[in-house]
């Protein structure tokens, strides 16, 4: 497992341990999109995306700019390096959930 890689599944675990559910989306395949971010985390309807890089590393210009696209979206969007950001993030994020006091959704309501 790379440096990113050792990152990414701590700042994971971190997350599930406060309640976030996450998804690796990837831009393979044929309808793929090149340049989104590495996940989307989500907890009770509210959602932001993390970019994942190894210690140091810094997005490509194709990266930023899918970061301004969900920005301007009103997604927050996050590029982390160490586990120490990762978990100030995944703590930001979760004060602001809980601020909006955003409950699970029932289908058909």
């Amino acid at each position: 497992m790379g440096p990113e890689a050792k990152v990414d599944a701590r700042v994971m675990d971190y997350a599930a341990d406060q309640g976030w559910f996450s998804l690796k989306l990837t831009s393979l395949g044929m309808y793929g999109v090149a340049g989104i971010p590495d996940r989307l985390y989500l907890r009770l309807g509210y959602a932001f995306f993390m970019e994942m890089k190894k210690p140091g590393g810094l997005s490509t210009p194709l990266q930023l700019e899918r970061q301004q696209q969900l920005r301007n979206m009103g997604f927050n969007v996050y590029v982390v390096d160490d586990l120490i950001v990762g978990k100030r993030v995944i703590d930001k994020e979760t004060e602001i959930c809980e601020r909006r006091k955003l409950r699970p959704r029932r289908h058909g309501t």
